[in-house]
């Protein structure tokens, strides 16, 4: 597995990393940065300009298309040849960095790219990070993200013999298990930095607890609320903290605000 403890200088890596931008995501561009000049390239929605790195950028939207091609577009023509096209440049554009490895962020990305990926013979990992491995996974309007055929392609890519997964934590693993996919094609990287092991004081008075994260639904912090809650209404003595933002965020403020605490 790559380490930034011992990579080699040598190794030339690329990166797809669709959503660069994301502010949810500044722990990736950060994991980049200690990657260094082992990067060769990278692909994601965003032009060469606008990220102003020592590699090359690949843009995931394509061209800009001419006028007639946004016409056509619109009414539905030319999205699958577009979307050929695009798959077709970035196979190109990643054997011309002659990389050593790929480094491919969100199990979605591997699978709308997995003809790509079947083109390459180097070792290809695939980072998995949470929602994309929730199979039954539904959007704030109550919508499947996923496909019912989506986990079975997924598990077609853990045949591949030069993918491997990483994942963050024991329940996303848990998560690949199920679907069939072999222990051996696992690796659990728990991303964040390393602290001792303290003796916790689960009885202290007046404790702080935080949610960190956005307000979505299927990251539950509305439970979270509602818990607290519960605990104070049985002697529970503290404070609650809860840092983000999202579509569930007056619903919680709502919680709050008819709460006695």
């Amino acid at each position: 597995m790559l380490s930034t403890n011992n990579l080699q200088s040598a190794v030339r890596i690329f990166i797809i990393q669709p959503n660069y931008s994301s502010r949810s995501e500044t722990w990736l561009r950060r994991m980049n940065t200690m990657l260094g000049g082992n990067i060769c390239g990278m692909a994601c929605y965003l032009s060469n300009e606008k990220i102003a790195e020592h590699y090359e950028v690949f843009n995931l939207n394509g061209a800009v298309p001419k006028r007639f091609e946004r016409i056509a577009s619109r009414v539905g023509f030319k999205k699958n040849e577009q979307s050929s096209v695009i798959k077709s440049a970035l196979l190109k554009f990643i054997l011309q960095k002659r990389p050593d490895a790929i480094m491919i962020h969100y199990a979605s990305t591997a699978v709308k790219y997995s003809s790509l990926l079947q083109q390459l013979s180097v070792p290809i990992y695939i980072y998995v990070h949470g929602f994309d491995i929730i199979w039954d996974h539904n959007d704030n309007n109550g919508k499947k993200i996923h496909s019912a055929l989506f986990p079975s392609k997924v598990m077609e890519l853990s045949k591949m013999p030069n993918v491997q997964f990483i994942v963050s934590s024991n329940t996303s693993k848990q998560n690949l298990l199920s679907i069939g996919i072999d222990d051996c094609k696992i690796a659990k990287k728990v991303f964040g930095v390393e602290v001792k092991q303290v003796e916790r004081n689960y009885y202290k008075e007046n404790m702080t607890i935080l949610f960190l994260g956005r307000i979505v639904d299927f990251k539950g912090p509305d439970i979270v609320l509602n818990a607290f809650l519960m605990a104070c209404e049985l002697g529970f003595s503290g404070k609650l903290v809860m840092a983000g933002d999202g579509p569930f965020k007056n619903m919680c403020e709502l919680i709050s605000k008819q709460s006695s605490y």
